[in-house]
C-alpha cells in the first residue's frame, strides 16, 4: 500500500501532503473580525433587487451617514439593552433593523423574534425583506438552512433556522405565537400598529419582553416605526422614555449646530425667493445643496430632560461647534473626537427621531409642497405628520409643540419683550391671580399676572409636598395665597383672586380647606363646549371628619373646554410675538427658566373629534403617562381673570386700575400701557421705587380674596359692575 501511494506521488509530484494542508490552513486561520453593525454591513450586506430598494447591490452606510450610529447601537454587541427609532417613511429604519439581525446571525447567533403587526404583515416581511436579502448576502445564506418541506432541520416561511439559533417572524395579534420560546433578541417592526391586547393576554410587547427573561441583561430589544396618533403612539412613548436623540447639523454659514425643523422651512427672500431652512443662530438660508456636507458632519445629541436639569441640562436649540463635545451622544463623540465623552444619558437607552428633511433620499421641494397642501387639510396633515415629520398626529393641530414653547420662552425676543422674572410682576401687568390643583399626595399652585389686551404670564409656581388629607397642607396653601409680589411699576400686592380645584382628589378635604382659609372653591366642566368660562354653581356641603355638615361654600364652575383652546391660542400668539417684535393680543407667556416638564405639561392635552350617532363630538384627552397640572393651573387662573373682568376692561379702565397700585415715584406719570412700550433699559428699576409695601396696598388697593372679611363678597355682581366706572374716561 505504501509503495502504491509512493508511485502515485511520484507520478503527481504537485500533490499536496494531507497533514500539511490541514495544519497549514489552521496556521492561517484568524479569529472572526470584531465589527460593529455598520462595519459588517459595509463589508458583507447585499441589497436584493427584489426587495424594492432603489439601491440594489452593496450596502453603503455613506449613503445616509446618520444611519451608522443607529445601526451600531442596535447590535447585540452594543451594551444598550433597548433601542427605539421613530422614523419617517423610507428613512432606512427597517434596513437598520435588518442589518442588526444579519449581524447577529453572522457574529453572535442566538434565538431571535421579529414581531409584525399582523400575520399578513409577517408574511410580507418574509417575502419582501428577509428572504430576498438572505439569498444575496453570502455569510447569511451559508448559515441559514434552506426551506425543505416539513424537515425538522429546515427553515419555513416564518421560522428561520440558522447555525447557532433561529428566527421566528410572528404576528402581534396572536398570543399563541408569543408563547413558549425563549428569545435573546427581539425586533419590533412597526410597533405603532400593534393591537393593545393580544387574545385577552395583554400588551404583546409586554408579552415578548418576558420571552427574554432567561437571558437577563444579555437580552436585547430594538424597535423602529413610523408614528401614530398622539397619546396612543407606542414608538413615541418608547423614544421619549429613552435619551431621545435628535440630529444636529452644522449651519453652512455660521457653523453652529441646530436641528432642522419644519417651522423654519419656507421660501426666503423677496426678489428671488429660495426654498430652504432659516438658521436659528445667524438667520442664513440653508438650501438643499448644502445638505450632503451637513450630513457628513452630523452629530446625534440626547435631548431628554434630566431629573437634575441643572447638573445635566438638555442641549439648546442651537450651539457653536466648540460646544459639540458637551452635547453629543457617546457614539457621536467617539466618532468625531476619537475619545470617550458626550452628554451623560442618566441610564436611559438610545432612542432616535429621524424625519425626511434630514434624509438624503427626500426632496425638500416635495416636502414643502406637501406641507403647504396639508396645512388646510386635516387628512393630509395626519399623513404628513406621521410619514414625513415622524411626529405623532393630533387632531388639535393648532396646539403648539412643547419644544417650540420652551425655545420661544427662553429666546431673546420674548425675554426682551415680556420682561418676565420669577416672582416679579411684569411692568405691563397689574392684576394678580392664583390657582391651586389638588393631587393625590400634594398640592400644586401657580401665580399669574394679567394686563391690557388680555396679556397673561405665569410668574411663579410651586408644590406643597404634604398629603391633602393633612390639615397642614391647607395651612401652607393659605400662606401661599397671602404671598406678596411687586414689579417695576407696581407696588407690592397680594392675589386679587385665589382659587383651588375641588373636583378631583380629596374633594371633602378641599371643601373644608377652602372654607377655613377663604379660598375660592372651583370645579371644571370639561365635557360642555358651551359652558361659560366662569359661573356660579351650587353650594357645596362642607363636612367634618365625622361626616357632619358644618357649613356650605359657593362652588364656581370653570368651562375648561373653550378655555384650553384660548390658552393654546395665547401660546401661539407668544410664538408669533417673537417674529413680530411686539406682544400680540392674548399672548400667554411663561418664565424663561421653564423646564421640559413644564413645557410638556402646559400643552399636555389634545382635542379629539369623533362622530357619535351621526353628530360630531369633541373632547380633550391626554396620554396616560403625561401630567397636566400646569395646564390646569393656567386654565383656572384664566377663568378667574375672565370672571374678574379681564375681557370687559378697556384701555382707560386698565389705566385707572393700575393707578391705584402704581409706584408713584418710579412711574412719574407713566401708565401700564406706556410701560408696555418701554424698552428693557427704560423700564423702572424695582429697587429705586419701593415705598412702604403692604400698608399702601391695603389702602385704595384691592382686598385679597382670602381676607375673611372679604369672603362673602368674592365675585359679587355689584363688585363686577364697578368695572364700568373704571372704563369711563375723565370728563376733562
Amino acid at each position: 500500500m505504501t509503495d502504491r501511494y509512493a508511485d502515485i506521488r511520484a507520478a503527481i509530484p504537485a500533490l499536496a501532503l494531507g497533514f500539511a494542508a490541514v495544519f497549514g490552513a489552521i496556521a492561517e486561520a484568524r479569529p472572526p473580525e470584531d465589527l460593529t453593525v455598520s462595519q459588517w454591513a459595509d463589508a458583507h450586506r447585499q441589497i436584493a433587487a427584489e426587495s424594492g430598494s432603489p439601491f440594489p447591490g452593496q450596502w453603503k452606510t455613506s449613503r445616509n451617514p446618520p444611519a451608522g450610529e443607529m445601526q451600531d447601537v442596535c447590535g447585540v454587541d452594543h451594551p444598550a439593552r433597548e433601542v427605539a427609532i421613530a422614523g419617517s417613511a423610507q428613512s432606512t429604519k427597517s434596513e437598520v433593523l435588518l442589518n442588526a439581525a444579519f449581524h447577529c446571525v453572522d457574529t453572535a447567533p442566538r434565538s431571535m423574534l421579529i414581531l409584525a403587526p399582523s400575520i399578513d404583515k409577517a408574511i410580507a416581511y418574509n417575502r419582501e425583506k428577509w428572504e430576498p436579502n438572505v439569498q444575496v448576502t453570502e455569510p447569511i445564506a451559508l448559515k441559514t438552512y434552506a426551506q425543505k418541506g416539513r424537515s425538522n432541520d429546515a427553515s419555513t416561511s416564518l421560522h428561520k433556522r440558522f447555525v447557532g439559533g433561529f428566527c421566528k417572524i410572528v404576528s402581534a395579534a396572536t398570543a399563541k405565537q408569543l408563547q413558549s420560546s425563549t428569545i435573546g433578541f427581539v425586533i419590533l417592526e412597526e410597533p405603532t400598529d400593534y393591537p393593545l391586547d393580544a387574545d385577552g393576554r395583554g400588551d404583546p410587547i409586554a408579552q415578548v419582553r418576558h420571552r427574554m427573561d432567561a437571558y437577563g441583561e444579555d437580552g436585547k430589544l430594538i424597535a423602529a416605526s413610523t408614528t401614530g396618533e398622539k397619546g396612543a403612539c407606542r414608538i413615541t412613548a418608547m423614544v421619549e422614555k429613552g435619551d431621545h436623540r435628535r440630529l444636529y447639523l452644522p449651519c453652512p454659514h455660521c457653523g453652529d449646530y441646530h436641528v432642522l425643523r419644519i417651522e423654519a422651512m419656507g421660501m426666503h427672500g423677496r426678489r428671488d425667493p429660495v426654498l430652504g431652512f432659516m438658521c436659528p443662530s445667524c438667520g442664513g438660508i440653508i438650501e438643499e445643496h448644502h445638505r450632503a456636507a451637513m450630513l457628513d458632519a452630523f452629530a446625534w445629541c440626547p435631548t431628554f430632560e434630566a431629573e437634575d436639569a441643572e447638573a445635566n441640562p438638555a442641549p439648546p436649540a442651537f450651539f457653536p461647534a466648540s460646544e459639540l463635545a458637551r452635547w453629543a451622544s457617546a457614539e457621536s463623540h467617539l466618532r468625531i473626537f476619537g475619545a470617550a465623552g458626550g452628554r451623560p444619558t442618566d441610564g436611559r437607552y438610545p432612542s432616535f427621531h429621524f424625519w425626511q428633511g434630514c434624509s438624503p433620499f427626500s426632496s425638500w421641494a416635495r416636502i414643502w409642497r406637501e406641507w403647504r397642501a396639508a396645512r388646510d387639510n386635516p387628512e393630509l396633515l395626519k399623513t404628513f405628520y406621521q410619514q414625513v415629520l415622524a411626529e405623532p398626529y393630533e387632531p388639535a393641530h393648532d396646539r403648539p409643540k412643547w419644544e417650540l414653547i420652551r425655545d420661544t420662552m427662553k429666546g431673546p425676543a420674548i425675554v426682551k419683550l415680556a420682561r418676565i422674572q420669577r416672582g416679579k410682576v411684569p411692568s405691563w401687568a397689574s392684576l394678580l391671580i392664583g390657582s391651586a390643583d389638588v393631587q393625590g399626595d400634594r398640592i400644586e399652585w401657580g401665580a399669574f399676572a394679567f394686563g391690557p389686551r388680555a396679556l397673561m404670564a405665569r410668574i411663579d409656581r410651586g408644590v406643597i409636598d404634604i398629603d391633602p388629607d393633612d390639615n397642614r397642607a391647607w395651612t401652607e396653601l393659605a400662606r401661599v395665597s397671602r404671598f406678596v409680589y411687586e414689579g417695576p411699576t407696581i407696588k407690592p400686592i397680594t392675589f386679587d383672586r385665589f382659587a383651588c380645584d375641588t373636583g378631583g382628589h380629596h374633594t371633602s378635604q378641599a371643601y373644608l380647606g377652602c372654607f377655613r382659609h377663604g379660598i375660592t372653591a372651583i370645579k371644571g366642566k370639561p365635557n360642555d363646549p358651551e359652558a361659560a368660562a366662569f359661573e356660579r354653581g351650587k353650594m357645596a356641603k362642607v363636612r367634618d371628619d365625622s361626616g357632619r355638615i358644618i357649613a356650605r361654600v359657593p362652588l364656581w364652575l370653570v368651562g375648561t373646554h373653550r378655555l384650553k383652546k384660548r390658552l393654546y391660542y395665547g401660546l401661539n400668539q407668544t410664538i408669533l410675538s417673537a417674529d413680530s417684535g411686539r406682544l400680540e393680543t392674548g399672548a400667554v407667556m411663561l418664565e424663561p427658566d421653564l423646564s421640559e416638564a413644564d413645557a410638556r405639561q402646559i400643552v399636555a392635552e389634545y382635542l379629539v373629534e369623533e362622530i357619535v350617532k351621526g353628530k360630531k363630538r369633541q373632547y380633550w384627552d391626554r396620554p396616560k403617562w403625561q401630567a397636566n397640572e400646569q395646564l390646569d393651573l393656567a386654565v383656572y387662573a384664566l377663568a378667574q381673570a375672565i370672571g374678574w373682568g379681564l375681557d370687559r376692561l378697556n384701555a382707560a379702565g386698565w389705566e385707572r386700575w393700575a393707578a391705584g397700585r402704581a409706584k408713584d415715584p418710579a412711574l412719574d406719570g407713566v401708565g401700564p400701557l406706556e410701560a408696555l412700550m418701554l424698552g428693557p433699559d427704560e423700564a423702572a428699576d424695582p429697587a429705586s421705587a419701593i415705598e412702604d409695601a403692604i400698608e399702601d396696598a391695603a389702602g385704595d388697593g384691592p382686598q385679597p380674596v382670602n381676607d375673611p372679611s372679604n369672603r362673602t363678597r368674592a365675585f359679587r355682581k355689584d363688585a363686577l359692575r364697578s368695572l364700568s366706572n373704571l372704563n369711563k374716561r375723565d370728563d376733562a
